[in-house]
Formats: C-alpha cells, structure tokens, sequence
C-alpha cells in the first residue's frame, strides 16, 4: 500500500474519482466500473497498480464529460493509463463505452 493524493476536481461542476478493480459485464457502459468511491483532493492508502478513473464535467460551451484513467505507482504518484493505443481518456457523452474494454483487457 502507498499513500496517494486522489486528483482535485477540474470545475465546480459534477466530478467523481473511482478506484476500479473489476467490470460488471451485465451493467451499463457507465455503472460497470467495479470498486470504491474516492474524495477528490484527499489523500488515501490504495495498493500499486490501482487503476482510477477521474470524471469531471467541464462547461465550456455547454456541460460535456471530461475522463482520465490513471494508475497508482510505487513511490505513490498517479501517471495516466496507457494500452497499446496510447493514454485512456475519453471526452463527450459516450466516454463509458470509450474506455470500458481497454480498461477490461488491462485487468485480466
């Protein structure tokens, strides 16, 4: 286990962090990211490799979700999720089903 500081939130608006473990089959695209909720900007004890996806729902011109995937290291910092194509992030209203099967093939 290693002391991480979750990441703040980007505006004022809905935000959400979740360490994730496992994905529901059966579930929504957006319901099936398996684990526990975490507090933005607080500092909490997760094992290495803990994957966290970061939601945050950005105004710009209108409300749109904005989803960063990162991964818990040795010395505790956070560094983004990569598979073969590259960092997993996904922006707009589809951003579930975006990032549900990299994330599902990366913790099998």
């Amino acid at each position: 286990m290693v002391t991480v500081r979750i990441p703040d939130a980007k505006s004022s608006a809905s935000c959400w962090r979740k360490a994730v473990f496992g994905v529901d089959p059966l579930a929504p695209p957006e319901y099936s990211f398996v684990g526990y909720w975490l507090k933005p900007g607080c500092a909490v004890d997760l094992p290495v490799n803990t994957i966290i996806i970061a939601y945050d729902r950005i105004r710009e011109m209108r409300m749109r979700p904005e989803v960063e995937v990162f991964i818990v290291q040795h010395d505790g910092t956070l560094i983004p999720l990569e598979d073969e194509y590259g960092p997993i992030s996904a922006v707009g209203e589809g951003w579930a089903t975006a990032i549900l099967n990299r994330i599902e093939k990366l913790i099998r």
